[in-house]
């Protein structure tokens, strides 16, 4: 199975050079799925950087205020279904067109509020549980 998958701690995409350094990464290593966390933007201005990068495919957990959120971006070398969607994760199937391999991810990113984060081991353990 050839899948590139890479997760990117943004820390928001405010930046006005982040969408050209983010284009030379991805012409540089071609991943098939890139998860960004804590964009700390959404709604237009998300939809607008997804755009400029090119993902023809895209899921978003949005963030609440500047905290928190999860973007998966992947072109269509791969297909994600999202199973399940919370503010800290994402669960799905993911389906390599070219080898026809499938397997399961979750995209994490955890609060780091101790209440919040024991609820997300919680449905951690569930998800697992239906493995």
């Amino acid at each position: 199975m050839d899948c590139k998958i890479f997760s990117w701690n943004v820390q928001g995409f405010g930046h006005w050079r982040f969408i050209p350094a983010a284009n030379q990464f991805l012409r540089d290593y071609r991943p098939d799925i890139v998860v960004f966390v804590e964009p700390r933007v959404s709604g237009v201005r998300a939809n607008a950087v997804i755009a400029a990068l090119g993902f023809p495919n895209s899921h978003r957990v949005e963030a609440v205020g500047f905290a928190g959120g999860i973007w998966l971006a992947w072109w269509d070398t791969v297909s994600v279904e999202v199973l399940s969607n919370h503010f800290q994760y994402v669960h799905c199937r993911v389906n390599v067109k070219r080898s026809g391999a499938s397997f399961l991810a979750s995209a994490v990113y955890a609060s780091p509020n101790s209440t919040q984060r024991k609820l997300l081991w919680e449905n951690l353990r569930r998800l697992a549980s239906n493995v």
